[in-house]
């Protein structure tokens, strides 16, 4: 590969609204996904999720980031097998400019947010029998901007309902 074509193969089109000011008060709907979509943080069985390990490190891992960003909550979120999904919700601008750990605060709080969460994950994850050295997250991150109560609900209900859905899924490839 020439110096060229590495150096556009890191510089990826970001899939964020470049019109969008991030640090704004609201809520996004975040979608993260497992490297190669594998199935690594648990079964759903009978409709239901249940978590291995791994997975309770990613639950653990998104309760704690209010205790990491002031500001912010994360109340609706669903641990599915090969994905995650939340809502993150943005209370006050300051929210994330109050971080607690090494992250620097950029105008993209959120990318801050969801980037330290998986941060997390994989270093906790790597520490756990079986996780040494795996890579456990995609790159990048789909995240959705609700716009008004309605929404909100809707989305929460459809991140609910992901483990009764589990069966018709296009990401259940197992």
């Amino acid at each position: 590969m020439t110096g060229d074509q590495q150096s556009q193969s890191h510089h990826r089109k970001s899939i964020r609204l470049p019109e969008y000011d991030y640090t704004h008060p609201g809520a996004y709907f975040v979608t993260i996904v497992a490297d190669r979509r594998r199935q690594l943080f648990g079964q759903v069985r009978g409709g239901v999720m249940r978590l291995s390990a791994f997975g309770q490190v990613v639950e653990d891992c998104w309760r704690e980031i209010p205790a990491h960003f002031p500001g912010v909550g994360n109340a609706i979120f669903m641990v599915m097998p090969n994905h995650f999904h939340g809502i993150v919700e943005m209370n006050e601008i300051g929210g994330a400019a109050g971080a607690r750990h090494a992250s620097p605060v950029r105008s993209n709080p959120l990318g801050v947010i969801v980037g330290s969460f998986k941060s997390a994950v994989s270093r906790k994850i790597h520490r756990l029998p079986g996780g040494e050295g795996i890579k456990v997250w995609q790159r990048n991150y789909f995240e959705h901007i609700i716009r008004d109560e309605g929404e909100y609900e809707r989305i929460a209900g459809y991140i609910r309902a992901n483990p009764e859905n589990w069966k018709t899924d296009w990401e259940n490839r197992g």
